[in-house]
């Protein structure tokens, strides 16, 4: 998807309902369509499991168009997050529609945010040094001195990026490479990790481990073990299906 493209179009045109753009709908629809198909095979029962799927692929664009208008207006989202402590701590994410909307506070209190790429529309963030792109030469070097530190780190870990550490575990039945480093860092230097996800009042802190001294493949399969309950909970919202390995 040219997600560049769309949130310009966003940004231009704020009353735009992108769920109903045609090129929107047909960029978004091989993520959509694949969704709909693990799904089906997957989560036996799920209220959206009509059996032409068309309730999961509507709910599931309107999910991709809310990601893309969130992080396309990111800027003005007041979204706050209810933190257990202000040092050593890695919020842990994963791909919800609502995510973009804590970009505001990772830049107020200079948390440290893990991204694959160095977007133009995560500018104002590592302008403020709180991006550090995890593909970078030396990104490794500076996630570790910035946990020595104690600062705030976050990141998704429902998608490995090639090149970068991980573990095997389980989601959904399937083997998944579950990025680690992080979670290996967690663990030497006494992080808690704090699992987010999407509620009716905004995001929450759902789920938390104290990390000093646990494998950083127990840590992976504990992710993945929330992960799984927020994507059995509500599908359509998890927007890296086309990550799951197939068998």
């Amino acid at each position: 998807m040219d997600l560049e493209h769309f949130i310009t179009l966003c940004r231009q045109s704020p009353q735009i309902v992108l769920r109903d753009h045609a090129a929107f709908r047909q960029d978004t629809s091989p993520y959509t369509v694949g969704a709909r198909l693990r799904v089906s095979k997957l989560l036996a029962g799920y209220k959206y499991a009509d059996p032409q799927g068309i309730s999961f692929v509507n709910a599931h664009y309107e999910a991709w168009a809310k990601f893309v208008t969130n992080l396309a207006h990111w800027e003005v989202a007041d979204l706050s997050l209810q933190l257990p402590r202000r040092e050593r701590l890695f919020i842990a994410g994963w791909h919800f529609p609502e995510i973009p909307s804590l970009f505001p506070l990772a830049k107020q209190i200079k948390a440290l945010l893990l991204v694959s790429q160095d977007a133009p529309w995560l500018a104002p963030l590592k302008d403020n040094g709180c991006t550090l792109n995890i593909r970078s030469r030396d990104a490794a070097l500076q996630l570790k001195h910035s946990m020595e530190s104690g600062r705030i780190i976050a990141g998704l870990l429902d998608h490995y990026q090639p090149d970068t550490r991980f573990q095997a575990a389980q989601l959904l039945g399937r083997t998944v490479k579950t990025p680690s480093g992080v979670l290996e860092l967690c663990s030497r230097y006494g992080y808690q990790i704090a699992f987010i996800a999407p509620r009716s009042n905004g995001i929450e802190i759902v789920a938390q481990v104290e990390a000093v001294g646990v494998s950083a493949g127990e840590l992976a399969q504990r992710y993945n073990d929330w992960l799984e309950s927020e994507i059995r909970r509500t599908p359509e919202q998890w927007l890296m299906w086309q990550a799951l390995p197939p068998h």
